[in-house]
């Protein structure tokens, strides 16, 4: 794997997206939601705020194609735009978003996904997406 570098991954969807910024360790610096029709501006936000970002993965499931050919009409994205098969992000995603919002006793034996869906899960499914490429990487190796 290529030592220190700054990627943004995408959960597209058709009403909103998820977007997270990761290092290449797997740490997330940042996540957030915006509606489908912006996520440019959000991919664009993201990137001034971590200008060193080199590459963007986005799911291929719902809405995938249509982010990927949005990014790259762009022309000002960075290198690489990446398509990365989704594979159990969702189930990925509320574990991540569990281990980050533990529930006070008693709710903690509930599993979240029974209690509700957190709108920020699609930011967690984004940096879910990114860990899924991480590991291609290495798998690569």
């Amino acid at each position: 794997m290529t030592d220190g570098f700054v990627f943004i991954a995408i959960d597209p969807g058709r009403q909103k997206c998820g977007l997270a910024a990761l290092d290449s360790s797997g740490k997330t610096l940042r996540r957030a939601v915006c509606s489908a029709d912006s996520v440019l501006e959000a991919a664009l936000d993201f990137l001034k705020e971590f200008p060193s970002a080199d590459r963007i993965v986005v799911g291929s499931g719902t809405g995938g194609a249509s982010v990927v050919e949005k990014l790259q009409k762009s022309g000002s994205m960075p290198g690489s735009i990446l398509s990365v098969a989704e594979k159990n992000t969702t189930l990925e995603a509320v574990r991540l978003f569990d281990k980050d919002n533990l529930l006070p006793f008693p709710f903690g034996f509930i599993p979240r996904s029974l209690l509700f869906k957190p709108r920020e899960i699609d930011s967690y499914a984004a940096a879910a997406i990114g860990i899924l490429y991480l590991n291609s990487l290495s798998e690569k190796k």
